[in-house]
């Protein structure tokens, strides 16, 4: 059978048949994230020790739920534990206040931003997949990141896409989703797409502007300035985007 590895350390430890949790029904736990957090104490141990409460000869779970209800069904899956789990013990004057720090440890009060994401990942050359693969962040939609951070193809209008006129015959949706996945991507620019859906959202008012006759002229005239003008600014970077191009505008 496979082993559990038990890879921290806390005040206590206890086997999870002793734990009696503490939330209810506060959280779910989906198959897709039962799969991932199992995955996770997989590949990295059971890594961070449980906060338990002791009350009246019972050990109530504060925090570490999910993971709980994870190794509880590892177990009964033919999954073993060497050793007891890890926990750290909490204090609480009664119930309720046990109860408001089960909300206390739930709750998150720094939000994770897409750029901040991509630095941490980068600068610790952690591969983009295991984003949507192995983790789970409720701010972050793993997919929409990985688009807007990794490198996808340049799209270059065909002849079949153009009618008689030589106008790319395409719903706007469709023109805007193509030049947003354009070469900008390649630098990795984590500004670019908040640029383009600024012009996206005032597309009327810019055509008016700047007297064109077309929503089509308006994206293909923006988004060629745009696109010289970042990737100068990226060329004098190496690449990198620095504390001054990361709030770039569109130049119109």
């Amino acid at each position: 059978m496979q082993a559990i590895n038990i890879t921290c350390e806390g005040h206590s430890k206890l086997w999870p048949s002793t734990l009696v949790p503490f939330q209810g029904n506060l959280k779910d736990l989906t198959d897709a994230n039962f799969k991932k957090l199992r995955g996770e104490i997989l590949r990295l141990g059971f890594s961070e020790p449980l906060s338990v409460w002791q009350h009246d000869g019972i050990n109530y779970v504060i925090n570490g739920h999910q993971r709980l209800r994870v190794i509880t069904r590892m177990l009964e899956d033919g999954y073993e534990l060497s050793e007891p789990l890890p926990v750290n013990l909490i204090h609480a004057k009664n119930k309720k206040e046990a109860k408001q720090k089960v909300l206390a440890l739930t709750s998150q009060y720094g939000q994770m931003t897409n750029d901040g994401l991509y630095e941490f990942l980068t600068e610790a050359e952690i591969d983009f997949s295991e984003l949507e693969n192995n983790f789970s962040f409720p701010e972050i939609n793993a997919k929409e990141f990985i688009e807007g951070f990794t490198d996808t193809p340049v799209w270059v209008p065909q002849e079949e896409d153009k009618d008689s006129s030589g106008m790319v015959q395409q719903s706007q949706d469709e023109k805007i989703d193509n030049y947003m996945n354009n070469e900008i991507v390649h630098l990795r620019l984590p500004y670019a797409r908040d640029t383009f859906k600024l012009m996206v959202d005032n597309l009327e008012i810019i055509k008016d502007c700047l007297k064109m006759g077309t929503h089509s002229d308006v994206v293909l005239k923006l988004v060629g300035d745009t696109l010289a003008d970042l990737k100068n600014k990226a060329q004098q970077t190496d690449g990198q985007p620095t504390e001054d191009t990361t709030d770039a505008e569109a130049p119109y």
